[in-house]
């Protein structure tokens, strides 16, 4: 039977992880996270500066939850309407399960 992972070694690998991750990083300096709030994943793509694909993948990280038929966002330059993330948590206009 193999030893289990040192503590130190399992807290030094996810703040490694966490290092690393560009996403995290930048929602942590730019983002505030408000119970009441939403905010579009269009407008995090947008201001994150990052794919679609990567604000979608560093969302779900960070805990939060895609509704597309949350409504209320207002439309965008297309006439359409906006589509968000929400849930108990939210950034901006992003909610999270936290």
């Amino acid at each position: 039977k193999l030893p289990s992972i040192p503590i130190q070694f399992v807290k030094d690998t996810k703040e490694t992880q966490k290092n690393n991750d560009a996403f995290a990083n930048w929602f942590d300096e730019n983002c505030e996270v408000d119970a009441g709030e939403r905010v579009s994943r269009d407008a995090m793509v947008k201001a994150s500066g990052m794919s679609k694909d990567k604000v979608i993948e560093g969302m779900t990280r960070l805990g939060f939850k895609f509704e597309k038929d949350l409504k209320g966002l207002g439309k965008n330059e297309n006439g359409k309407y906006v589509k968000s993330r929400r849930n108990r948590r939210s950034v901006g206009n992003y909610h999270s399960r936290r």
